[in-house]
């Protein structure tokens, strides 16, 4: 009954580091201009900051593998669960790859889709 714990480890790689300091030295850059510098102060502490703030934008996806066969797939071409009867899966968890937009619609649409598989099944 314990939850689990997940680690997701953002910045424990060298070249994380490296792309969110050039993300911020970006953000320097257009904060600087005049129509936006008296608003907006950047400092050498956004990098500390960011470190301990980061999070995860996109939802975690491609975790219920589609196939014909039960022993390396969850669910078949119809999002049908294997092993079970009526049991649908019908969410992001299908997508083998995050989406290069937010998963809502994507998830709606495949939603949808089920539905009609759900439907056509009797």
């Amino acid at each position: 009954m314990t939850p689990p714990s997940i680690q997701l480890n953002y910045l424990s790689d060298p070249q994380d580091k490296t792309l969110l300091e050039a993300g911020l030295s970006t953000l320097n850059s257009v904060v600087s201009q005049p129509a936006l510098a008296a608003l907006l102060r950047p400092s050498e502490a956004a990098l500390a900051f960011s470190s301990v703030t980061v999070t995860t934008y996109q939802h975690a996806v491609g975790t219920c593998r589609m196939g014909l066969i039960p022993e390396t797939s969850v669910v078949n071409q119809q999002c049908l669960l294997h092993g079970f009867e009526n049991l649908w899966i019908g969410d992001a968890s299908l997508m083998p790859r995050i989406p290069a937009v937010n998963t809502l619609l994507t998830t709606a649409m495949l939603a949808e889709r089920v539905s009609q598989f759900i439907a056509e099944s009797g």
